[in-house]
């Protein structure tokens, strides 16, 4: 069992009495002296003899108790002012000193129980003893902070020593067959487990670096690398790469399924063949560099691709089938003229960062031009796009028609007045900064003509009110007349 709460007592068990009368239920009690009374929580004792009740407080401030537990021995009753209230001694104090001895010496059997029980063997939910010779046994660990026994950690020294001999074997083998100063040769076949090369194009597996340089300097590294995806020899390549300060500069490339041949430069440089420029497929045509310009030249073509050249006369290029395209490009970026095959339409297309516009489009059956995914401006200011929307004239927001000028709706009706007070009139829906009142009213024969007014007090309410103070009846003819 829990043990139970014991409260301290006070010395001599010094009274005082109750400041004020108090009912059945009275939480907070003043006393006339609270300095005779120990600290809160503690048991007071309020009367004597048979009918004296024990509380419980919780708080204590000056001569006030707060928190008080009314009949927490004894039954809750009303006392009066003057009544005798100490700490006494109380059966709740006698039955907490029994109670908690009790369990105490339950608590103190149950040690002693599993003291008795202790043993040197590996007996689960005991206690641990040494034998007569100092020692104790465990079970077999299982997670990763267990404790470990002679058998695990004589196994892991056995793996210790026979790593080390390993490895001591290889250091032997390689201080016998490899050359230490440069000055030995090696005779015979050299073999080196590289590994796998990946299957993914792309992948590179190193096979020697001839320079011994980690990161910076000039290095010429042999490697394998991937050209497509596979796991054959066909699909991979062996390449000879000079490197300096980690960036690639040349690249020699002999492929294993073509038995190509590929030199690569880097950092704009070009392949050459005894100091002189090679021509290839890549560098046809005029600005070459190569006898290629002459040879345009002598067939009736002008290269025009070098810096400072110009063209002069027509240019015409002859696109046969399918849609025909002329243009530029830069990098991705394109711009071009494009027509389809009967010339039914010519328009401009760009492309720039992988967004694409079609900028205008000539029909020659309409004859019509369309202008799209672009702005026109005049003098730098932008020209609005306008159509005819069934007579109605509308421009165009970006993201919406609107109309441009004109009356977009009216709304009309009657409204009979006989009291001085305004009438509202629910309307549909109208833009107040676009709208506007009408109205017109007639009154019963023999009486001054009235005055109407009529106002829109929202969106949807319209107020009509007259200047008569008379139940006679005033006709108000109104109309809200709504514009674009």
């Amino acid at each position: 069992m829990a043990q139970q709460t014991m409260y301290s007592a006070q010395a001599n068990s010094l009274q005082t009495e109750l400041a004020a009368a108090i009912d059945a239920t009275q939480t907070t009690i003043t006393v006339l002296d609270g300095s005779v009374l120990p600290a809160a929580p503690n048991l007071l004792v309020i009367g004597g003899g048979e009918d004296a009740e024990t509380v419980l407080y919780t708080g204590k401030t000056g001569n006030s108790l707060s928190g008080v537990t009314r009949g927490f021995q004894g039954v809750a009753k009303a006392w009066g002012s003057g009544v005798k209230v100490g700490r006494f001694f109380t059966a709740y104090d006698h039955d907490a000193f029994r109670g908690n001895i009790s369990d105490h010496e339950t608590r103190v059997s149950a040690a002693e129980t599993k003291l008795s029980a202790a043993t040197s063997a590996a007996t689960a939910n005991t206690l641990a003893q040494r034998d007569a010779s100092g020692r104790l046994k465990a079970a077999a660990p299982s997670a990763s902070d267990d404790v470990a026994r002679k058998a695990e950690t004589d196994a892991a020294s056995a793996a210790a020593g026979a790593a080390q001999t390993t490895a001591n074997n290889a250091q032997t083998r390689a201080n016998a067959g490899l050359p230490k100063d440069g000055s030995e040769v090696m005779s015979g076949k050299l073999g080196v487990a590289l590994g796998q090369l990946g299957t993914t194009a792309g992948n590179t597996l190193m096979l020697e670096d001839l320079s011994g340089q980690t990161s910076n300097g000039t290095r010429l590294v042999t490697r394998l690398r991937r050209i497509t995806n596979g796991t054959t020899w066909e699909s991979a390549a062996i390449e000879l790469v000079k490197i300096v300060d980690a960036t690639e500069q040349q690249r020699l490339v002999m492929e294993g399924g073509t038995g190509d041949v590929d030199i690569v430069p880097y950092l704009g440089g070009t392949v050459k063949a005894n100091g002189q420029k090679i021509w290839h497929s890549g560098n046809d045509g005029p600005g070459s560099g190569l006898s290629a310009d002459d040879s345009y030249t002598v067939r009736g073509y002008v290269p025009v691709n070098k810096a400072g050249d110009l063209l002069t006369g027509s240019l015409t290029i002859n696109l046969e089938g399918g849609e025909k395209r002329f243009g530029f490009r830069n990098g991705s970026d394109t711009l071009y003229m494009y027509s389809n095959s009967d010339l039914e339409y010519i328009g401009v297309y760009g492309d720039r960062g992988g967004i694409g516009r079609s900028i205008w489009a000539y029909q020659w059956s309409s004859n019509t031009l369309d202008i799209a995914d672009a702005v026109i401006r005049y003098r730098g200011n932008v020209m609005p796009v306008l159509r005819d929307n069934s007579g109605v004239l509308e421009f165009y927001t970006g993201g919406t028609w609107k109309g441009v000028g004109g009356i977009k709706k009216v709304q009309r009706g009657v409204t009979n007045i006989s009291t001085p007070a305004a009438v509202s009139v629910s309307i549909t829906a109208v833009d107040m900064e676009k709208s506007f009142v009408t109205i017109s009213c007639n009154t019963a024969a023999n009486l001054v003509t009235a005055l109407a007014y009529g106002r829109l007090t929202s969106s949807t309410t319209l107020e009509l009110a007259r200047n008569l103070n008379t139940s006679v009846l005033t006709s108000v003819a109104w109309e809200v007349v709504e514009f674009y």
